[in-house]
């Protein structure tokens, strides 16, 4: 088999890649790259392995997620537009930690392990760009992955469920200084105009993340 790059999917599951390289640190070895063309979310292996981590603990981790909207220098690499982030929080400082993954800085290096992160009352987008991923929040909008919305929930504008991944999860659409200078200063990535195709290309990235982990279902 040929080398694995992350910017590129094989058709290889996580578990697959999991029965090659066994668990937990062997998987950040793996090297990184995003998929994607300009009319294709970027996506990357670290995404998917956070969303299956997400999905095997929803009682006690969220997800946020970041698109960046322009290229982006920060100072674990670069990431093009249209790139697509997924990383786990936990919802309370006492439970356990978890390993999760950041890309790495280029094509031919590993992914960079690391922890779930705790926000300590900090937004977790903005936690996210400043102390994990060290990368100019202004580039990004963003949105949080967590259980699927009920009891009437789900019906609201900001937010939206996902069948088929994991079951069902739910989209929060909103961020607290994030989405506004992209959305003429609405604070969620709204269901018109440009922030419906930008949902779109989100749900997209977010559908192929789960089947490159092995969550549909």
């Amino acid at each position: 088999m040929r080398g694995l790059s992350g910017r590129s999917f094989f058709g290889l599951s996580i578990g697959g890649l999991s029965a090659l390289h066994g668990q937990g640190a062997a998987l950040s070895a793996l090297p990184f790259d995003a998929i994607g063309l300009s009319q294709h979310t970027a996506i990357d292996s670290a995404s998917a392995l956070n969303l299956r981590l997400f999905l095997q603990n929803k009682a006690t981790l969220g997800l946020i997620g970041l698109l960046s909207m322009k290229p982006v220098e920060g100072e674990l690499g670069s990431y093009p537009e249209a790139a697509l982030f997924l990383f786990p929080f936990k919802r309370n400082a006492s439970s356990p930690d978890f390993q999760a993954f950041l890309p790495g800085r280029s094509a031919g290096e590993p992914l960079i392990a690391t922890m779930a992160m705790t926000p300590g009352g900090l937004p977790p987008d903005e936690y996210f760009c400043n102390y994990v991923l060290k990368a100019p929040w202004q580039n990004f909008i963003s949105f949080s992955v967590g259980a699927a919305f009920v009891r009437g929930a789900q019906k609201r504008p900001w937010h939206t469920n996902l069948d088929n991944i994991g079951g069902c999860i739910g989209i929060g659409w909103t961020s607290s200084n994030l989405n506004h200078p992209w959305f003429a200063g609405s604070r969620w990535i709204p269901d018109r105009g440009d922030g419906k195709y930008w949902r779109a290309r989100i749900i997209e990235g977010v559908r192929q993340a789960s089947a490159f982990g092995g969550a549909v279902g």
